[in-house]
């Protein structure tokens, strides 16, 4: 009974830390492939030369670079949780 309910744990927990690693990766992968630059946008004040596309496009990449790391972090914390429960599962 132990095994069967550490099991559905297990795999409910399993099931939302890959949902939450997609997401983490997805929706900054969105944004990057759907991009499209601000025409006024400005770093600081208002009176400052307007931000290129290239570099809006690379704020957006370097700003995006946590979540994807984190949705991999989720990733490979979730294999990590397989194989030892699958080495518990066995004892």
């Amino acid at each position: 009974m132990r095994k069967a309910l550490a099991t559905v744990f297990v795999v409910v927990f399993l099931g939302l830390l890959t949902a939450g690693g997609v997401a983490l990766i997805w929706i900054p992968v969105q944004e990057i492939i759907n991009f499209e630059p601000q025409r006024n946008l400005t770093r600081g004040s208002p009176f400052n030369p307007p931000l290129s596309a290239d570099e809006q496009r690379n704020d957006l990449i370097i700003n995006s670079l946590f979540p994807i790391g984190g949705g991999i972090g989720a990733f490979v914390l979730a294999i990590y949780c397989v194989k030892h429960f699958i080495s518990y599962l066995r004892e």
